[in-house]
């Protein structure tokens, strides 16, 4: 089975445990429990989830490793699973990236791609030069990890909820905390009806009307914006088409396949009458 934070770690230079020590791990008055190395472990990570025998054990609990791991900041990290054990790969994330005593890696595992030759920055940000939307469009040879920060994310919980990409069909984008999974090629035909509606109903393609993040298909429209009959017919079966997730990577790309479409759109051939719900999806 591919180990995503095993991935992430080697990428970032791991080779084995870090010892539980004063100068890596902050021991204080409220960690007075013990903590050793063990290398025959059954038990699942309380943080990934995965069985691995090598990591960290505490004889008080999970929280207590955290707790000297990443000292003050430990609560904003997630527990998935009780029980007193860490695997190798997520203590070294947390001292790695949360520690008093870091290793200065933090910048470089925000807005990455990581593959079998290493980790490679990249610019992910909402505008014309995103290069997500390059990965859209060309992406690598799997196995590869796509780490996109996102407001407020602390930097290990994206390393250990991290999912790969092992097909270039099928993308996870690993959104801060949020496992973001999308067919390319969907991502691309959503972008298209998303300037094909925006032209035919006069709005923006980056409506908010057309992006908004809500799990539901059920479509609430903006009543001030339903003057064409067609409006909630076509903006309802978008997002009826197109899931949460397709649809929040759009349009983190939308800008830049904006800049690369500028020629004028050939509508469908249709009488307004007839120019609704599925039928956008037909030309």
């Amino acid at each position: 089975m591919f180990n995503t934070q095993e991935f992430i770690c080697k990428a970032y230079g791991y080779s084995e445990p870090l010892p539980p020590t004063d100068e890596i791990f902050k021991f204080g008055k409220k960690n007075d429990g013990t903590i050793e190395i063990v290398s025959e472990n059954l038990e699942p990570c309380s943080m990934c989830g995965k069985v691995h025998p090598v990591g960290y054990v505490s004889n008080i609990g999970a929280e207590h490793l955290m707790q000297t791991m990443i000292s003050d900041t430990y609560n904003k990290c997630y527990i998935f699973m009780p029980g007193n054990f860490i695997c190798e790969h997520c203590g070294y994330s947390l001292v790695a990236y949360g520690s008093p005593n870091k290793m200065k890696l933090g910048k470089k595992i925000i807005n990455v791609v990581i593959d079998k030759k290493g980790s490679h920055e990249k610019y992910f940000k909402s505008d014309p030069k995103n290069e997500l939307y390059d990965i859209i469009k060309n992406p690598p040879e799997p196995p590869f990890v796509l780490l996109i920060n996102s407001a407020g994310t602390v930097i290990e919980n994206m390393v250990y909820t991290a999912k790969p990409t092992l097909s270039k069909k099928w993308i996870v984008v690993n959104y801060g905390a949020d496992n973001l999974e999308v067919s390319p090629d969907e991502v691309l035909e959503c972008l298209h009806d998303a300037r094909v509606i925006g032209e035919r109903l006069k709005i923006k393609p980056s409506s908010e009307q057309l992006f908004n993040r809500e799990d539901s298909v059920e479509y609430r429209p903006n009543p001030k914006l339903v003057k064409n009959e067609n409006f909630v017919p076509l903006v309802g079966g978008f997002i009826e088409k197109y899931d949460r997730d397709c649809r929040i990577i759009a349009k983190m790309v939308l800008a830049a396949y904006l800049k690369e479409h500028k020629e004028p759109i050939e509508l469908p051939k249709a009488d307004d009458k007839n120019f609704v719900g599925q039928s956008l999806f037909d030309y």
